[in-house]
C-alpha cells in the first residue's frame, strides 16, 4: 500500500512537470523538431509565394509599354551645328507679276550654327544662322539654271509637348543665271535672290531629323540693267522637303 501511493504521487508529478521540461528545452535549444517542420514549412510557403508574385509582377512590367515622351528628340543648344540638304519644286505664282512662266527646282546645301539656348514664353524657341550654296536647275523658263550663295537665319520655335518643331526663315544672297538677252527676261548674268519659309522639323534623335515646309524664291537683276534692259524678276514659291544631321 506504501508502495502504491509513492508510485501514484510520482507519476503525477511526473506527469505535471513534462511541459515544464519540454518549454525550458525550446528555450535553451531552440525549436524542437515538430515546431521546426512546421516553422520550414510556414517560410517555404512564403517564399514561394513571394516568387510567383515577383514573376507575376515581371510579366505585368513586360507587357506595359513606355510610355513616348513628346519632348523633342533633337538639340537645340547654343553651339550646336548640322548639316543639311534642302530639295524644292518652285512653280510660278499666278498672283505674282511674272512675264514668263518659271519652273525651277532649287537644291539646297546649308551649314547651320546655333547662336543661342532655348528661351522666350509664347515663341519660346532659339536661333541659327545659316550658310547655303544653292543649285537650282530651271525646269521651265528662258534660262536654264542658277547657282548662287546665300545666308540667312532660322528661328525654332521648340514647345515642350510638342514631337516636331515649327520654325521659319529666311535667306539673302547673290549669283549667276545664263541670261539669254531676252528683253523680259534676265538682262545679265549676276543676279541677286531672297527666300522665306516655314515648316516643320521631326527628330529621330540628337542627329538626324526631316524637314517639310514651303518657300518663295525670288531672282533678279536688281535693277543693274536698267534703263537699258527692264528688271524683270523671277517669282517662285512651292513645297520644300530637307534632311538634316547634326553634330
Amino acid at each position: 500500500m506504501p508502495f502504491a501511493k509513492t508510485s501514484l504521487i510520482l507519476l503525477i508529478l511526473f506527469t505535471v512537470s513534462s511541459p515544464f521540461t519540454e518549454a525550458r528545452q525550446v528555450r535553451q535549444n531552440g525549436l524542437s523538431e515538430p515546431y521546426k517542420d512546421k516553422a520550414s514549412q510556414e517560410a517555404r510557403r512564403q517564399m514561394a509565394s513571394t516568387r510567383v508574385d515577383t514573376v507575376q509582377l515581371n510579366k505585368k512590367t513586360a507587357n506595359v509599354k513606355p510610355t513616348r515622351s513628346l519632348r523633342p528628340r533633337g538639340r537645340y543648344e547654343k553651339g550646336r551645328m548640322a548639316i543639311s540638304w534642302q530639295g524644292s519644286y518652285m512653280d510660278y505664282l499666278p498672283f505674282w507679276r511674272n512675264e514668263f512662266d518659271y519652273t525651277i527646282a532649287p537644291q539646297m546645301l546649308t551649314f547651320h550654327y546655333q547662336v543661342d539656348e532655348v528661351s522666350g514664353a509664347w515663341w519660346r524657341g532659339n536661333t541659327e544662322v545659316t550658310a547655303s550654296l544653292v543649285f537650282a536647275p530651271i525646269l521651265r523658263g528662258i534660262e536654264s539654271r542658277w547657282l548662287g550663295f546665300m545666308i540667312g537665319t532660322r528661328y525654332n520655335f521648340v514647345r515642350e509637348n510638342w514631337f516636331v518643331v515649327p520654325y521659319l526663315e529666311g535667306r539673302f544672297g547673290v549669283g549667276a543665271i545664263d541670261s539669254r538677252g531676252e528683253i523680259r527676261a534676265q538682262g545679265q548674268d549676276l543676279t541677286v535672290s531672297w527666300h522665306v519659309g516655314a515648316g516643320v522639323r521631326y527628330d529621330f534623335n540628337e542627329n538626324l531629323a526631316v524637314t517639310l515646309g514651303a518657300s518663295y524664291y525670288h531672282i533678279s537683276g536688281a535693277w543693274l540693267t536698267e534703263p537699258e534692259h527692264p528688271n524683270h524678276g523671277i517669282d517662285v514659291g512651292g513645297p520644300t522637303l530637307g534632311l538634316l544631321w547634326g553634330f
